[in-house]
C-alpha cells in the first residue's frame, strides 16, 4: 500500500519504551510500511532513542508502573488527556495496566477511539494485597471505555469475564504478539551434548513471579550432584517493582555458585545459542516472548504449566513442564532433561521451531492485527488507501 494525500495517526502507549520496542517493533514497522504515522508515548528509558531512530514520534509520559501516589496517579491521567487532545490520533493502541484504565478514559473524553491490550493478568494475579479488589475495580471501569479489548490467550480473557471486568462481545483474542522466526533462527547453535557440561539458561525480568526463588533451590540441589553443570541468568533488575529480585540477592547466589549473572542484553540471541535449554518456571504470562524466541531458536524449554507458558510448550515434545511454585517439580524436570540423549535433545528443539513457525511467526500475528484493526482504519482514508490484505502486502 503506498501513500496518496491523507496520513493516519496511531499511538501506542505503555508503561516503557522497552517493551514498545522489544514487543510491538513488528507492527510498529507495518504501520510505517503503509504510510501512518505513529507515535508512542511510554516512560523515558534507555531503549527510547531505540525507537527514534526506528522512525517513530516519542512522547514521555510521566508513568509509574507501581506508583500508588494519588496525586502523581491523577496527573498521568491527565496528561494523557492533554496529550490526545492535542495529537488528535485515529486510534490509540493501550498497553499495560495502568495505561489500559487512565488512557481508556482519557481517550474516551477526547473522543478517540482505543483499544486496550492486556498482555498479562500482572499484578492481578499474583498481587494478594487489599488493595487488589480496588485495582479490579479501576480495571472494570477503564475498559467500559476501550472499544475493544485485546487478549494474548483465551484463559485470560476468560478470567476477566468471569470477574466482570468486561462485557461479553467486546474481547478478541489474539494468539501472542509473535515472533521473527527468521531473526530468531538457529543459526550458529552450539548446544553442549555432555550431560556433564550442560548449561541452563533463565532470561527475563528478575522477579520472584518468574520463579527464580524455585529455580534457585533447584540449582543448588543439582549441583550437589553435578558441580560441573552451568546455570546462567540474564536479565535486568527491577527496583521498584514490588516483586523485584534485589541485585543483592542475585549477588548472594552467585557467591554461593547457584548461578552466574550475566547482565542486560539488548540481543538475546548468542546468550540462546549457547545453552542447552531455557527455563523459565514463570507463575503466569500473557504469551511469553522468551519462550517463543528460544523455541525459535530451536533451544528446548522448561516452564510452568500456567497460562502463556504452557500455551507455548507441549511436555515431551518441545520442551518439558513444571509446576509453578514448586521447585521441587522444577528440579524433577530439570533432571530429567539433563537425562535425555543429546539427539533427543536436537529432536525437542526442532520440534519447538516448527511449533512457532506454524502458530506465532510475527508475520502472521501482525496479518491478523491488521485485519482485526481495518474497520477503524478505513475511515482515516476514506477508501483512497487499500490495506491490500487479502494479498498479504
Amino acid at each position: 500500500m503506498g501513500k496518496k494525500g491523507k496520513t493516519g495517526i496511531i499511538v501506542f502507549v505503555s508503561n516503557s519504551s522497552w517493551g514498545i520496542l522489544f514487543f510491538r517493533s513488528g507492527l510498529i514497522k507495518e504501520f510505517l510500511s503503509h504510510g501512518f504515522i505513529v507515535k508512542v508515548l511510554a516512560p523515558e528509558d534507555h531503549y527510547t532513542r531505540e525507537l527514534i531512530n526506528a522512525g517513530v514520534a516519542f512522547e514521555a509520559l510521566n508513568l509509574s508502573p507501581c506508583g500508588k501516589n494519588p496525586l502523581k496517579e491523577l496527573n498521568s491521567f491527565l496528561q494523557l488527556y492533554r496529550l490526545y487532545r492535542r495529537i488528535q490520533p485515529d486510534l490509540i493502541l493501550h498497553y499495560t495496566i495502568k495505561p489500559n484504565i487512565y488512557g481508556s478514559l482519557a481517550a474516551y473524553l477526547a473522543g478517540i477511539p482505543s483499544i486496550a491490550v492486556v498482555t498479562g493478568l500482572g499484578r492481578l494475579a499474583t498481587f494478594s494485597g487489599r488493595l487488589r479488589p480496588w485495582l479490579s475495580k479501576l480495571y472494570a471501569w477503564g475498559l467500559v471505555f476501550s472499544r475493544e479489548v485485546w487478549f494474548l490467550n483465551d484463559r485470560d480473557e476468560a478470567a476477566f469475564l468471569e470477574a466482570g471486568l468486561f462485557r461479553a462481545g467486546k474481547s478478541f483474542v489474539l494468539p501472542g504478539e509473535g515472533v521473527d522466526t527468521n531473526y530468531f533462527s538457529p543459526r550458529d547453535r552450539v548446544p553442549s551434548g555432555a550431560k556433564e557440561g550442560l548449561s541452563f539458561l533463565f532470561a527475563g525480568r528478575l522477579l520472584w513471579d518468574k520463579g527464580l526463588g524455585e529455580l534457585a533451590s533447584a540449582a543448588k540441589n543439582l549441583k550437589l550432584d553435578f558441580p560441573e553443570l552451568r546455570i546462567f541468568l540474564i536479565g535486568f533488575v527491577c527496583p521498584d517493582h514490588p516483586a523485584g529480585v534485589p541485585m543483592k540477592q542475585i549477588r548472594r547466589w552467585e557467591k554461593q555458585g547457584i548461578f552466574r549473572y550475566l547482565g542486560e542484553t539488548r540481543d538475546v540471541r548468542p546468550y540462546l545459542n549457547r545453552t542447552d535449554c531455557l527455563v523459565f518456571p514463570s507463575y503466569r504470562e500473557g504469551m511469553s516472548r522468551i519462550i517463543m524466541e528460544a523455541a525459535s531458536m530451536e533451544v528446548p524449554v522448561i516452564t510452568t504449566s500456567r497460562t502463556g507458558c504452557a500455551d507455548l510448550v507441549e511436555d515431551g515434545k518441545n520442551g518439558l513442564l513444571c509446576e509453578a511454585g514448586d521447585p521441587a517439580s522444577l528440579e524433577a524436570a530439570m533432571r530429567r532433561f539433563m537425562n535425555l540423549s543429546p539427539e533427543q535433545r536436537l529432536e525437542m528443539g526442532k520440534l519447538g521451531r516448527i511449533r512457532m513457525q506454524t502458530t506465532v511467526d510475527e508475520h502472521k500475528i501482525i496479518r491478523v492485527c491488521m485485519q482485526r484493526l481495518e474497520p477503524y482504519l478505513r475511515p482515516v482514508f476514506a477508501g483512497v488507501l487499500q490495506l491490500n490484505l487479502n494479498s498479504g502486502s
